[in-house]
């Protein structure tokens, strides 16, 4: 099988670029994609390049750093950090103006050079306390017990 990191870069590219469109090719037809963070499914690659314009629309000046990518047989998993200053509604949230670093990974599945199945998920709760709706975790608390 050939390395898919190459698929990543380029989806990254065109993500960057703010040409969705530019990625339709990487998406089987069948695709399918949830989006865990938002309970969402889409099927097939246009619905795939519809939600990237989805998440564009939201943040015009959306940036995708990934910063980890695992390759394992046919599948790939990728953790990311992205940018972007909320200017549309998204989540059903009118548009606060506040610029916003997000943190996630996704997982996908490539055959035959394009990718059929997604999982992704991401801080949807520090998206909110960046957007200043939910309160700050208090900073001397502990992220473990141990």
């Amino acid at each position: 099988m050939p390395d898919p990191r190459p698929l990543i870069e380029y989806l990254v590219a065109a993500l960057n670029a703010h040409e969705p469109a530019a990625a339709r090719s990487l998406f089987a037809d069948t695709y399918v994609g949830i989006d865990q963070s938002r309970a969402s499914r889409c099927e097939g690659a246009d619905q795939a390049v519809e939600e990237m314009r989805g998440w564009l629309r939201a943040f015009p000046d959306l940036h995708l750093q990934p910063y980890e990518i695992v390759v394992e047989g046919d599948r790939v998993a990728f953790a990311w950090h992205l940018t972007g200053t909320h200017q549309a509604v998204f989540l059903n949230i009118p548009p606060t103006g506040r610029r916003l670093t997000v943190s996630g990974f996704t997982l996908l599945t490539v055959a035959d050079g394009r990718f059929v199945w997604g999982r992704s998920l991401w801080d949807a709760a520090g998206m909110l306390r960046g957007m200043k709706l939910l309160p700050e975790l208090h900073p001397t608390l502990p992220l473990s017990t141990s």
